[in-house]
């Protein structure tokens, strides 16, 4: 397998002085990857989230709470005063958005209007997480992916029932009768394979493939699927490399992928089946950068 492109070059004193002078906002249900990987390139960060653990205050020049730790969601009326709070400041250039924001477009825009987003915008993301849009790119295209289906199954046997706007596994549980839809909501056979993801970043016309990590996940209560751990970069055969090199440059120009992205993937040999696309810095950006 050819070695994952290097996506972080080292920065000299001098790159590193220029950028210190900028300053990003970071927001995320956890921000402490984002502001990490913001220190070791020299920016200076505010890191937005619901934790504020020691490690991210650490790195990151200031913290601000947008969200409760045991709610496990961003509190958007929170983040918007944080975020018109930053803009009036003047030294903000703009604001990244990782995790928790995957089905809350709203306020990528809401936010957006305030400070530049830096990343995929808001109605693109918007397109991603409509099951529907994504998954008849994937079908127009003939990428494979497991079964599925907008209504509820007679027999919920061999059925997962998803929803688009969650993340880390948490909207991922067996099928049962009486399950109820909504936005977002839909049915996927349950199919055999390792989850891996395919970290990649975009300019919105095309991207590179910059590694291939295996994802861990373990069961929680009546979440079989939860996010749990993630190693890389992982060799897999030159042909699933191949594979999800094409559709990564595929997708990220088809629903206008910009910066740090992953798509998520069964693999079984060979076999190679997409589950989703995440259209913002993922957690494997860590592993990666670790390796340099």
């Amino acid at each position: 397998m050819p070695r994952p492109s290097r996506w972080r070059a080292p920065s000299s004193p001098s790159r590193r002085a220029r950028r210190a002078e900028r300053v990003l906002a970071l927001a995320a249900l956890s921000a402490r990857a984002l502001a990490e990987a913001a220190a070791n390139e020299g920016l200076r960060a505010v890191a937005l989230d619901a934790f504020g653990d020691a490690d991210t205050q650490r790195v990151a020049c200031e913290w601000r709470a947008i969200g409760e730790a045991g709610s496990l969601n961003i509190n958007g009326d929170r983040l918007i005063d944080v975020l018109s709070a930053l803009a009036e400041r003047g030294d903000v250039r703009g604001w990244i958005a990782g995790s928790g924001f995957d089905g809350r477009p709203d306020l990528l825009e809401r936010g957006a209007a305030l400070l530049p987003l830096i990343g995929t915008a808001a109605g693109d993301v918007r397109r991603v997480r409509d099951p529907r849009l994504f998954f008849a790119e994937l079908d127009r295209h003939g990428i494979g992916f497991p079964p599925i289906r907008f209504d509820r199954p007679e027999t919920p046997e061999g059925w997962l029932r998803k929803d688009a706007g969650g993340c880390g596994g948490w909207q991922v549980r067996r099928a049962r009768h009486g399950d109820g839809g909504g936005p977002g909501v839909y049915w996927q056979r349950e199919r055999s394979g390792t989850p891996h993801s395919a970290t990649f970043i975009g300019n919105g016309v095309d991207a590179v493939l910059l590694g291939i990590n295996r994802q861990g996940v373990r069961a929680i209560g009546e979440r079989p699927f939860v996010f749990s751990r993630i190693a890389g970069p992982v060799p897999v055969s030159e042909a699933a490399t191949r594979e999800l090199a094409a559709i990564v440059r595929l997708l990220a120009g088809a629903f206008r992928v910009r910066g740090l992205a992953s798509l998520d993937v069964l693999l079984e040999g060979d076999r190679l089946e997409v589950l989703e696309l995440n259209p913002r810095p993922p957690a494997s950006h860590g592993a990666l950068s670790a390796r340099g």
